[in-house]
């Protein structure tokens, strides 16, 4: 059976704490969240019961003007246990762990660099389709002119073993050597 998670933004309505304070809480206080809430660069966000309970009680000791320091040393001494909260009941209920990463506000990339993204995608594969289709007109038009080099090399060297006979007799004929 898959545990239950809240995003960041099931998280941020329970609590009322923002993303970027959920995101320093799990910084600063990571020995006392799940691994799921710290995950590595690129990886979703999942938050249990457990750490949303974590998040509320450190909203609420520095909301009352506790330190971090102060929050953590009392986290240490077991504080968190005798901490009651319990999330709204209207709120809804938390998300399994794949639904999270269908949350738009949750993804790793904003979706308008997304987009971004594909559109210069599928210029470039459309500019590279056009320079594959240029580099098969050149290779042909070079295949086109080479095979009329060879005819005008053919051309050219019969014109000059012509030249060479008609030169040989004139020169002949001028001189009286025929």
């Amino acid at each position: 059976m898959e545990a239950d998670f809240y995003g960041v933004t099931d998280a941020q309505r329970l609590t009322g704490v923002s993303a970027p304070s959920i995101r320093a809480y799990t910084g600063r206080y990571a020995s006392f969240f799940s691994p799921t809430a710290t995950p590595a660069p690129g990886q979703a966000r999942q938050l249990s019961e457990h750490d949303v309970k974590l998040i509320a009680y450190i909203a609420q000791q520095t909301g009352a003007g506790r330190t971090h320091e102060e929050t953590l040393k009392r986290l240490e001494d077991g504080a968190l246990d005798q901490f009651e909260w319990t999330p709204p009941a209207s709120e809804k209920a938390p998300e399994t762990a794949t639904e999270g990463a269908e949350d738009a506000t949750e993804a790793l990339v904003p979706l308008s660099q997304l987009r971004a993204a594909q559109v210069l995608i599928s210029d470039s594969q459309r500019r590279e389709q056009d320079a594959v289709e240029a580099l098969r007109q050149a290779q042909a038009r070079i295949e086109m002119l080479q095979g009329e080099l060879g005819r005008s090399q053919g051309v050219a060297d019969t014109l000059r073993e012509q030249n060479a006979r008609l030169t040989r007799a004139w020169w002949k004929k001028l001189l009286g050597i025929e």
